[in-house]
């Protein structure tokens, strides 16, 4: 299950998967990322067809 969701996140915020969803059996799919990075990157990203999300792919 993924669900993103932020509305003007501050810029010392985590990006990342809910602790309470991991366990051995659902290891985490994506990295985690300071938000500040995440936009960082989302916005200087030259995607050549790719989504940035998938740059944050484990």
């Amino acid at each position: 299950m993924s669900i993103a969701t932020f509305l003007s996140p501050k810029v010392d915020a985590e990006f990342g998967p809910a602790p309470s969803l991991l366990s051995s059996q659902a290891p985490p799919k994506f990295k985690r990322i300071g938000a500040a990075d995440f936009f960082k990157g989302y916005f200087a990203q030259k995607l050549a067809g790719r989504c940035y999300l998938d740059t944050l792919r484990i």
